[in-house]
């Protein structure tokens, strides 16, 4: 049928124009009646007028939703074009016979088509969800093309005129056809959708001789038909490759209906070949028919063979472990289903016979065991099938017929060929970009037979094919230590291996590839063109011989990737590429020969490397090199020895260094640091130096211009002397030990960017000795008792400075001065107390402590000078006269001897000065009223508070007179003073002031820990004796109150459980 509305020359043209147009023909000649757009009204007669026999109407609607008729009998073509065209054929009136000359093109959009009369009309629906309904007429064809239409068929009062009422093709999409009570014919294919018919019952009708027919296009068989007649209704399925389509037929309340197939065969719906299920259980099945044999371990035997022609015949195991037996190797079709299954063919009858349709065996899901015998097999497997085994149980020269079929998703570049060396047997390996998916199918090889005897043809669903021998691959060792040499790729396995790799590849051929794996694997590579050898994890040797790739600039580079383990690394020839990646360990490279061809290879770091990840490090003992991989600035303890053979140096062996990023650059301009032995070495370098263990003699040669990195001499472990002979850009480490670090004359001077020196003793008693300005002196926590000095040029102290680390603060410092000295003293504090940790400044002859004024700073970013530090003032262990004052000095520590210490303190003061004459016997005075504490330590020493008539500011500490041990003599003035008295104190005399200035607080005496109340004993005339006792008994401590009767009765008596008494209380005054 074909879609022409072009008009003949000899036609008569009836036009509209662009809106809705209502047209009529003479119905008696030939005329194209055309609606152009709009929604028109199209007929090719007038009413009461039919059309001549012999004249043909052409109608057209355009587009829009037009309205076209024609009269049953009549010459006609019927257009709708695009838009929902309603298109009528009217009643044949005068029983003109004319079949066969009226066809209806719907075209696009949703039509609606009704014929009431006429033969042999032709209708076409076009695209679009049409609506078709005929009511009388035979030898009708209707085509309803895409879309999901309606299509009604009824009976008409004009007779039945054949044996076919009508050809119904509903074409694609989801349609519904409802049949007359007249034999119809249907035709579905492949495409068509999901269908739904209703054809009449001819029972009822009675033409129980005739048949409703569906007829089924080309690729569709028996075969491939699933129905479903368990209800009311029955449901044809179409399957492709054993699996159901969305392709099905509904039909709905009939009888008597044909199924036609293209390869001629035919058959009653209800007769239809049936399938044998099984149950649930494990089940035994040996049938002809097709085989569903359910959940269950079911044992299985297909018993058809089909000849050519005949339908295939499948035996499908479904869920469990089946065994499944094809007793023929023709025409059959093995499922195993779900589960570990076992497919077996036996011999079968298509030898001799070309056209015998293929034994196919499908293992499906699950691990199976597939064993084929004689020719004409077809093997399939498909992603997540699992891990197959196909064997040959005989007939192995009639292999050449049999092939493995992949499924959907598997493309030559999918598969990878592994062969063992401790077996003939094959192992294809199912990739998906690359990576293996888990899915397998290993190919047994007969005792007798090797691998060429089994290189079965792989197709795959995009056309193309291969075979099995062209796949490429890899040779799998064992796990023990195996002795391999092969031109393919190489997989070791566990065990420590000998492994050599014979290949070399032309420029345009592959790269092969020998890998150990596990194990301490020694690995050689004939040539040094086209190979890669990977150690894998363990210790391994990588040695490349000479190679061909010597004036071949495309031969494709040799590659030696030692992997995670110590690796030795030897390479001979150019074109070698060194792979080291982070956690390979400690690899070492050396060259066997060929040392000026060293100019092709280059050393290709991986993923997280960067050129500022590496430190190169050299030895005073050795040309030897080793770079060192740092991550954030640490080492990771990934190392790359760099072996210098004799007679050779070290820029013999620049090799190039590669990054993932693309940057590139040089061995020798990696920047490192030389390094010394454990002896005591003597070692002279621009370069960076770490001395190692012992007393080392170290001069640091280099200067740092402004931009240029700071170079660093650490002597670490060993009683170091270090000496860099510039003061500018320079670090100079001692690390542990007593190290002496000292700086000459630098550059820096007017050259205000020049970086500083930096001075870092480290743990140790260290000597630190600078010159010129610049200089960064660094202490911290823990590193002893250093001293400072300077050499010359002490006008130029102004650029130094004394750098404290972390945990140090101002409050953390004490400075202390002598009084036989210039030098000073900066003592580490924690807490207020002392750690071990001083820095001593040694101000030399004809300076004073003025011109060592150094900057400090500290890690929290303060800073201050020396001369802003708060000083105690120390006296010597002769007998000193010392004169203190708050306003100077943070407290007396008058040191061995019998000192004078007079203390003035101002009347504003918060803070409690404290002078300490320590041992001697010492005389401490002072005319404070309040905030001072007089300590006598040990001797008999003399406390004294003169008078001072000044106002004592609120909430200001009182004077504290503590003796300590020995006999002391106490004086105390008009303001409140207290008084300590610990056990063991001795034999203390206190004279109290006669008088107290007016608001002051009463005296108090205040006994230390282990005295209380009732260890005290008074007794006394003119002078009050208070006496310690310990269980009644005298302990030697005493206080001697003179002249008691002019003491205030106020006076208090304190002690350490927190309880307090008036004298009074004790001693009537």
């Amino acid at each position: 049928m074909t879609d022409n509305n072009q008009p003949s020359n000899n036609m008569t043209s009836i036009s509209g124009n662009a809106g809705d147009n209502r047209l009529r023909g003479s119905g008696a000649e030939n005329e194209y009646i055309q609606g152009k757009e709009g929604n028109d009204d199209l007929a090719g007669y007038r009413p009461g007028d039919y059309p001549t026999e012999n004249a043909y109407d052409l109608l057209s609607g355009g587009t829009g939703d037009d309205k076209l008729y024609a009269v049953g009998g009549s010459q006609a073509d019927l257009y709708g074009d695009e838009g929902n065209d309603q298109i009528t054929i009217i009643e044949n009136l005068d029983n003109r016979d004319l079949a066969g000359n009226i066809k209806i093109y719907g075209g696009d959009g949703d039509d609606t088509v009704k014929s009431y009369a006429g033969d042999g009309i032709k209708i076409s629906g076009g695209s679009g969800k049409d609506k078709i309904i005929v009511y009388g007429g035979t030898d009708v064809e209707i085509n309803g093309n895409s879309g999901n239409d309606s299509i009604y068929l009824n009976k008409h009062s004009g007779g039945y005129h054949g044996d076919i009422a009508s050809i119904i093709n509903p074409g694609e999409g989801n349609d519904y056809v409802r049949g007359s009570m007249y034999s119809e014919v249907l035709l579905f294919n492949r495409g068509d959708g999901a269908d739904r018919i209703n054809l009449a019952s001819l029972t009822t009708s009675g033409r129980t001789t005739e048949q409703n027919i569906i007829r089924f296009g080309d690729n569709i068989s028996v075969s491939d038909i699933d129905l479903d007649d368990s209800g009311s209704q029955y449901i044809i399925t179409l399957k492709e490759n054993g699996i159901n389509t969305s392709d099905s037929i509904t039909i709905l309340y009939q009888d008597n209906i044909l199924l036609e197939f293209a390869d001629g065969t035919s058959y009653d719906i209800n007769n239809l070949p049936a399938p044998v299920y099984g149950t649930d259980g494990n089940d035994v099945i040996s049938s002809y028919q097709d085989i569903k044999a359910g959940d269950g371990d079911d044992l299985i035997t297909l018993q058809h063979s089909s000849l050519p022609g005949e339908p295939v015949r499948t035996a499908e195991g479904e869920a469990g472990n089946d065994t499944i037996t094809g007793e023929s190797a023709a025409g059959t079709h093995l499922k195993g289903g779900t589960g570990d299954d076992t497919l077996i063919t036996t011999m079968g009858y298509n030898e001799g016979m070309p056209d015998a349709p293929v034994t196919i065996l499908e293992g499906g899901i699950g691990n199976d065991q597939i064993r084929t015998t004689g020719s004409g097999n077809e093997i399939r497997f498909g992603l997540g099938d699992g891990q197959d085994t196909l064997s040959l149980t005989e007939d192995w020269n009639r292999l050449n017929d049999d092939y493995i079929q992949f499924g959907a998703g598997i493309t030559q570049n999918d598969l990878r060929l592994i062969t063992f060396t401790d077996s003939q047997d094959m192992l294809l390996q199912i990739l998906q970009n690359g990576e293996p998916t888990g899915d397998t199918m290993t190919i047994q090889v007969a005792d007798g037979y090797n691998q060429t005897d089994y290189n079965y043809t792989l197709k795959f669903t995009d056309g193309t094919e291969t075979s099995l021998l062209s796949v490429d691959g890899y040779l799998q060792g064992t796990s023990a230590a195996d002795t391999i040499s092969s031109y393919q790729d190489i997989k070791a396995g566990d065990g420590d291996d000998l492994i050599t790799l014979q290949h070399s590849s032309l420029p345009g051929e592959p790269v092969r590839t020998a890998e150990g794996e596990a194990g301490n694997d020694t690995i050689t590579g004939e040539s040094a063109a086209g190979t890669h050898l990977k150690g894998g994890a363990g210790d391994d040797t990588l040695i490349t011989t000479m190679g061909y790739n010597e004036g071949m600039p495309d031969a494709p580079v040799t590659i030696l990737e030692g992997g995670i383990g110590n690796d030795q690394i030897r390479t001979t020839g150019s074109g070698n590429e060194i792979r080291f990646g982070l956690g390979d360990g400690q690899d070492t490279l050396s060259l066997t020969e060929d040392w000026n061809r060293l100019n092709d290879d280059y050393i290709q770091f991986g993923a997280g490397i960067t050129q500022n990840d590496l430190r190169l490090i050299t030895f005073t003992d050795s040309q030897d090199m080793l770079l060192q991989i740092l991550q954030n600035g640490e080492p990771t303890g990934d190392t790359l020895t760099i072996q210098v053979a004799d007679g050779y140096n070290q820029t013999d062996y620049n090799y190039t260094l590669k990054f993932t990023d693309g940057t590139e650059t040089s061995l020798l301009s990696v920047d490192g640091y030389l390094q010394g032995t454990s002896a005591a070495d003597t070692i002279s370098s621009y370069q960076d130096i770490k001395a190692g263990d012992g007393d080392d003699l170290i001069t640091l040669q280099h200067s740092s211009l402004p931009g240029e990195p700071v170079r660093t001499a650490e002597g670490e472990a060993g009683n170091d002397t270090i000496t860099g002979e510039s003061a500018a850009g320079t670090h100079l480490k001692g690390g542990a030990g007593d190290d002496t670090l000292i700086t000459t004359m630098g550059y820096n001077e007017g050259m205000p960017d020049a970086p500083v020196t930096i001075l870092e003793g480290g743990t140790g008693n260290d000597q630190i000795r600078t010159t010129g300005s610049g200089n960064e002196i660094r202490f911290g926590l823990g590193d002893g008792q250093d001293t400072l000095s300077l050499t010359e040029d002490w006008h130029r102290l102004n650029d130094d400075y004394i750098q404290f680390g972390a945990g140090i603060t101002q409050n953390d410092l004490r400075l202390i001065t002598f009084t036989d000295s210039q030098d000073m003293l900066l003592q580490i504090l924690q807490n207020g107390e002392p750690t071990g940790d001083t820095l001593t400044i040694q101000v030399a002859d004809g300076y004073n402590q003025i011109n060592y004024d150094y900057m400090l700073k500290f890690a929290d970013g303060t800073e201050i000078k020396i001369s802003q530090l708060p000083t105690p003032l120390m006296g010597t262990d002769s007998a000193d006269i010392l004169y203190a004052d708050s306003s100077q000095h943070i407290g007396v520590k008058a040191g061995a001897g019998d000192d004078t210490i007079h203390v003035s303190v101002s009347e504003y003061a918060t803070e409690v000065f404290i002078a300490d004459g320590e041992a001697g016997n010492d005389i401490l005075i002072t005319n404070a009223a309040a905030a001072v504490h007089l300590k006598g330590g040990a001797g008999d020493d003399q406390l004294e508070v003169t008078d001072n008539p000044v106002i004592v500011q609120p909430d200001t500490p009182a004077v504290i007179l503590e003796g300590g041990i020995g006999n002391d003599t106490i004086k105390t003035s008009e303001q409140q003073d207290i008084i300590l008295f610990n056990s063991g104190d001795g034999y203390d005399t206190v004279t109290f002031a006669m008088y107290q200035a007016p608001d002051s607080q009463p005296d108090i005496i205040r006994f230390g820990e282990g005295i209380s109340a009732s260890d005290l004993s008074f007794q006394g005339s003119v002078d009050l004796e208070i006496s310690v006792n310990n269980s009644g008994q005298p302990t030697g401590d005493q206080i001697t109150i003179t002249d008691i009767a002019s003491v205030d009765s106020a006076i208090q008596l304190e002690f350490a459980d927190g309880t307090s008494h008036n004298l009074s209380d004790f001693w009537l005054i």
